[in-house]
């Protein structure tokens, strides 16, 4: 049987506009309820550059987490980025990876297999992950909820600095870090 969407109540759209803007009536009616209420809007959206991105400097903890990574680079600590599975884990860690290596940085990139080792952190895939010369894990679209794991990383004498967009359940994970 096909799946038949059901969508919020929203406004049509302005026919005119969805059709300046090359974009279907569908896609017009569900703009709002993502934000995007006005042509600019729609078409940065549709249309990305890099200076529309939002200035990395204004997010917080910014300079500590550079300044860790830095430090990393410099005396040739090896990085492991910890990266979830999905499309977004996937892209972040090799997004992360790619510049890290530019950088000069010595990384590891662990992606855990969806099968054995579930989502998220998985504590037997860190303790065959994490050797004496590791010193820093980043975890991408990973580890907000990751209390235990990240307890047992900084027990090591590992730092973690958590790039996730998913929200904490109660509380944040003690890591070095969290972006």
């Amino acid at each position: 049987m096909p799946k038949k969407w059901l969508l919020k109540h929203s406004p049509t759209g302005n026919p005119d506009l969805s059709e300046s803007l090359e974009i279907s009536p569908t896609i017009m009616r569900l703009l709002p309820h993502r934000g995007f209420n006005d042509s600019k809007a729609i078409h940065r959206f549709f249309n990305p550059r890099l200076e529309n991105l939002t200035q990395p400097s204004l997010y917080a903890d910014m300079e500590p987490s550079v300044a860790r990574i830095r430090q990393a680079i410099a005396k040739k600590e090896t990085i492991i980025v910890y990266g979830d599975y999905d499309v977004d884990g996937l892209t972040a860690s090799s997004v992360m990876n790619a510049v890290l290596r530019k950088l000069g940085a010595e990384v590891r990139v662990v992606i855990p297999e969806r099968m054995k080792e579930g989502y998220g952190l998985n504590i037997e895939r860190l303790k065959r992950e994490v050797t004496p010369k590791v010193s820093l894990v980043i975890t991408v679209d990973t580890g907000i909820t990751a209390h235990t794991q990240i307890r047992w990383l900084r027990e090591q004498g590992v730092d973690v600095v958590v790039v996730d967009h998913h929200q904490p359940k109660d509380s944040f994970p003690d890591a070095f870090i969290i972006a």
